[in-house]
Formats: C-alpha cells, sequence, structure tokens
C-alpha cells in the first residue's frame, strides 16, 4: 500500500493521546508527555504513517504535533466542530476517544476536505501567539486594577494596586518588545506586519492578531478569506422563503480587532470612511451592519496589500482589493 494513504488519527486530552492508524484499523493510547514521544515516533514508523491529524484541543495538541512535525511527518491540526459534523454525516452518533480518532483519520484520508498541513512557520507563529496572548491576559487584568483602584478608600489598598500595576505595565512592555523583536527577525512576518500596519486605523497589536490567528491573509480569495473570518453572509433559502443573511464562522479573534479598527478607521481612513458613511448615512443601514461591512472592506484591503507586498497609500485603489 501506498504510504501516503497510511493516516494516523490522534484524539488528544491532557493526559493521554488515542491513535488510531487508517486504513489498519490499529489503535493505541500514549500518555501526552516528553517521555512518550520516542514511543509514539515508532508506532507510526512501524506502520509507515505519511500523515497524522489532531483535534485543536486549545494546545494540548501542540508538544505532539510539532515533535512528529519535525520528524518529517506530515501534521494537519483541524477544528473539533468539523470532525463532529463529519461523523454525523457518516450516521455515527456514537463519541468515545477511541471513535474521535478513526474519525479524524477518516476526515484526513478524504480528499474533499480542505485541510492545511501545518508548515515550520507554524511553530514561528505559535511562539509569537504565545507572547501576544500573555500580553492580552495582562492587559486584562490591568484594566480590572484600574477599576478596583477608583472604588476602593483603604490607602493600604491603594498602594498594592499601584505597585501591581507597576508590575503588570513593566511585563507589558517587555513582551511588546520581545514581540517586536521577533517580529523583525523574521523577513517573512516583518513584511506582512508592515503592510498591514500602512493602513490607517490599524494599530501594531491588530496587526500581529491578524498576522497570528489569520496565517491565510494574502493567500486566498475575496469570498474565501470573509468566509474564514466569518464576515461574508451566508442565505438561508429554501423555495419561495427567503431568510435573514447572517454571518457565522471561525477566527472570532479576528472580528474583535477588526471591530474596534472600525472605530478609528471611520474616522481617519481615506478608503473606509467614505464607505461607511455612505452605508450608515446615506442608505439608512443600521449601525451594526454597516460596521460588519466596513469590517469585511478592511479585511479585503488588508488581504490585498499583504498579497501584493505594497503598503497603503491615498492613491489606493478600490478595485484592486
Amino acid at each position: 500500500m501506498n504510504s501516503s494513504n497510511i493516516i494516523a488519527g490522534i484524539d488528544v486530552s491532557k493526559t493521554k493521546l488515542d491513535i488510531h492508524i487508517h486504513p489498519f484499523g490499529h489503535h493505541k493510547v500514549f500518555e501526552n508527555n516528553v517521555q512518550a514521544i520516542d514511543q509514539i515516533l515508532d508506532f507510526l514508523r512501524l506502520h509507515n504513517v505519511s500523515k497524522v491529524g489532531f483535534e485543536a484541543t486549545g494546545g494540548y495538541e501542540k508538544l505532539c504535533a510539532y515533535t512528529l512535525l519535525s520528524n518529517g511527518f506530515e501534521v494537519y491540526v483541524i477544528q473539533p466542530r468539523w470532525v463532529r459534523d463529519y461523523a454525523k454525516s457518516l450516521g455515527i452518533t456514537t463519541k468515545t476517544d477511541k471513535i474521535d480518532c478513526s474519525i479524524i483519520s477518516r476526515y484526513i484520508n478524504n480528499t474533499d476536505m480542505r485541510v492545511t498541513p501545518l508548515t515550520v512557520d507554524n511553530g514561528n507563529i505559535d511562539c509569537l501567539k504565545q507572547k501576544l496572548s500573555r500580553r492580552n491576559q495582562l492587559v486584562e487584568i490591568a484594566k480590572i486594577q484600574k477599576t478596583q483602584i477608583q472604588q476602593v478608600t483603604d490607602i493600604s489598598i491603594i498602594k498594592q494596586i499601584e505597585e501591581l500595576l507597576a508590575i503588570l505595565h513593566n511585563q507589558i512592555k517587555t513582551l511588546e518588545d520581545e514581540i517586536t523583536t521577533f517580529i523583525d527577525q523574521n523577513q517573512e512576518l516583518k513584511k506582512k506586519y508592515v503592510s498591514i500596519t500602512s493602513i490607517p486605523g490599524v494599530s501594531k497589536i491588530t496587526a500581529i492578531t491578524l498576522i497570528c490567528y489569520l496565517p491565510e491573509l494574502g493567500t486566498l480569495q475575496k469570498k474565501q478569506i470573509s468566509s474564514l473570518v466569518g464576515l461574508a453572509p451566508f442565505n438561508r433559502d429554501s423555495g419561495f422563503s427567503r431568510g435573514k443573511r447572517c454571518i457565522h464562522g471561525d477566527r472570532s479573534q479576528i472580528r474583535t480587532v477588526l471591530h474596534m479598527c472600525i472605530l478609528s478607521a471611520q474616522k481617519v481612513n481615506s478608503y473606509i470612511k467614505p464607505f461607511f458613511t455612505r452605508l450608515y448615512n446615506q442608505y439608512k443601514k443600521p449601525y451594526k451592519i454597516a460596521s460588519t461591512v466596513a469590517m469585511r472592506k478592511l479585511l479585503l484591503l488588508a488581504n490585498s496589500l499583504v498579497r501584493d507586498g505594497r503598503v497603503f497609500t491615498e492613491e489606493y485603489s478600490p478595485k484592486s482589493a
């Protein structure tokens, strides 16, 4: 049998990994730690596995996934919802770890499923994403402390909060400096960063969020990138019935930062401002709808700039986005 058709599906939990080898049906359970990595490699190589699929589990899959990637395996990380929907399409409603890992391997084997393998660059993105995530956590903690300091009168508590805020601000500054250095040392990431931050109204943190959570930016067409982020309206029609169009999808982090961008872009961005104003004032679209459409416009602008390796200028042509 061609080794490219031998696929391992791995169901991940905090403490263990269930591995299913397709199409042989072999199943084995390993611990999810560094000590078990060599055993997993031997097991996969014994069966001539070439492709490995994981569910995204909030980070528990990273140790094994990136180790296998560095050892020459073709690695895929897919959304749990896709796996569950695929199982339902096969008429499988029972859910166990053993069943899940077999479904993952069948999902990867199905050539109609669009899944993108990890690359070495994903490791760089993951490192950057961890720094960004930690920075965002500290910012949220600082917000809570700033609110609390306005609500207390005890001098000792106020001093404690001020000391904590000073520590938080120092750590946030350190992380932001590390993120900037990381970007500067990677030419591919820096090119994206320069293109995105050239857009008026787009902050440095927004650009880094796009780089981390939307690595496909610049590689997909308009409809594809809009659907991926969840900014494309989907039809809900049946027969003569015409349902209300609505957006849905993954990448909520991207939608959040784009929404914040629109608040400033609708005032300072020569490309977005007239577009938003026309929708909101001239066509009387609800603010939420006008903002969502403007978010999509901003996303497509960033996509085209990254794709072409360009920076934004006042003479930018809307047709090129």
